[in-house]
């Protein structure tokens, strides 16, 4: 479950006046870096893919896992945990060529106060497998949202959970 919302953007400045516009019924924000919706998806029509895990032993950056697996950045799915005032942890998975954009992230939690997980907040719910994370697996007290640009992957790689393992073959829904 979870919902799918704009996520990204190219700065951490309020996106507001002249830097962007924002629905006052949704609050989704729109501005110069804001993507298609739809747009860019992992996708590989080749074959059905199998999820399989796979050890990746010093992989907890994006760049190591590319280059230890040989995939392009944009095959691979990223986990990132913010908490939430008032909502918790919030588990937000996009694709790792993508950053979050902490304004829209605050929009789609109507306003509340947001700062990255503390380790010490992740490992009390997802254990040491920071670097690892992943969206399938996670633990019941996180949310999930995942930004456009995740919706409808397929055959991407994702963080297993687990420290030093990834999952290969991984498909939205």
């Amino acid at each position: 479950e979870g919902h799918a919302v704009d996520l990204l953007g190219s700065c951490e400045a309020p996106l507001r006046g002249t830097d962007g516009l924002a629905c006052p019924t949704c609050g989704w924000l729109c501005a110069p870096d804001s993507p298609f919706r739809g747009g860019g998806q992992i996708q590989n029509v080749d074959k059905e893919p199998t999820l399989k895990e796979v050890e990746t032993p010093r992989c907890s950056t994006v760049e190591a896992l590319c280059q230890f697996l040989k995939v392009p950045v944009t095959r691979v799915l990223k986990t990132m945990v913010y908490a939430a005032e008032g909502h918790g942890l919030i588990a937000v998975v996009l694709r790792a060529d993508r950053r979050v954009c902490v304004e829209k992230l605050r929009a789609a939690l109507q306003g509340a106060s947001i700062r990255p997980a503390s380790s010490q907040e992740l490992s009390a719910v997802m254990g040491d497998c920071a670097g690892y994370m992943g969206p399938v697996g996670l633990h019941a007290s996180l949310r999930l949202l995942a930004d456009y640009s995740a919706t409808g992957a397929r055959d991407a790689v994702i963080g297993a959970n687990k420290r030093g393992f990834h999952l290969t073959g991984a498909c939205w829904g």
